[in-house]
């Protein structure tokens, strides 16, 4: 028998040929800094974005949104759903200062990777970004 896996993602796998039983339980250890540094990085885009936005630099409501999902990034057990918070309110600031349309893809971008990176919580933010 041959084994075509692609990309895995888990805890625990367990690919087998024939029957497998399991006694006991399964357990494992997930470590998510790789995960993190991945949302980290795209904070870090998404404020170089809005650095060089003048519409969004000059607003002190978008400043306040960005420093937020900063904080609740910070530190081992980041805080995902405050987080996604910010990103939506930051994202509907930008949206009514007309920022998204006039930075384009440059704020666009960072901004999706962001959301994709906190998945269903931040689901409402794609809705708000231009096609």
């Amino acid at each position: 028998m041959t084994f075509n896996i692609n990309n895995q993602n888990a805890g625990t796998i367990n690919n087998v040929d024939g029957d497998q039983h399991v006694h006991g339980g399964q357990r494992s250890t997930v470590r998510l800094h790789q995960d993190l540094n991945q949302g980290r990085d795209a904070v870090a885009d998404l404020r170089s974005a809005i650095d060089a936005c003048p519409e969004a630099t000059a607003d002190p409501v978008t400043r306040h949104e960005a420093r937020c999902i900063d904080e609740a990034l910070e530190g081992e057990e980041p805080d995902r759903a405050a987080a996604a918070s910010a990103l939506e309110r930051l994202t509907q600031r930008l949206r009514s200062l007309g920022a998204l349309a006039s930075a384009g893809a440059a704020l666009v971008e960072p901004i999706r990777a962001l959301a994709g990176w906190l998945g269903p919580l931040a689901s409402g933010v794609s809705t708000m970004l231009p096609l």
